[in-house]
């Protein structure tokens, strides 16, 4: 079973392709999301879905995903360095300022939850 994740993120596509974007993290929602990717063996990584823009960035393995209670508290005082940078930040800083832009308080201490993947084969032969 394939489960399309979609991204857009300025970078990500490149992040991705090279293997130094590991990570996303996702609002939970009501969990039907969260459901597919958990039966899924397989992701299909896309920019900009249901845009002009689309396009596949790469076929991606489940490595592992993880039910939070919120991000509001995991990202202020819970991320190091490293669950940033896999996430396609600078700094912890820079993730909030991204999520903090993008996302209201109340959505922050919703529940979420981190996706992690790996990029199969040549992830360059997906370029636009």
């Amino acid at each position: 079973m394939m489960v399309a994740i979609n991204f857009t993120l300025p970078g990500a596509p490149e992040m991705i392709r090279s293997g130094r974007k590991i990570t996303t993290f996702r609002p939970y929602k009501d969990g039907t999301k969260f459901e597919q990717i958990t039966k899924a063996n397989n992701l299909e990584l896309y920019w900009k879905q249901r845009t002009k823009e689309c396009y596949k960035i790469a076929d991606a393995e489940l490595v592992k995903i993880k039910k939070l209670p919120h991000l509001f508290v995991i990202i202020n005082y819970g991320v190091d360095m490293k669950t940033a940078f896999n996430d396609g930040f600078n700094s912890k800083a820079e993730m909030w300022g991204f999520f903090d832009k993008h996302y209201t308080y109340e959505q922050l201490t919703d529940p979420w939850y981190c996706v992690t993947f790996r990029v199969k084969g040549d992830a360059d032969a997906c370029q636009p």
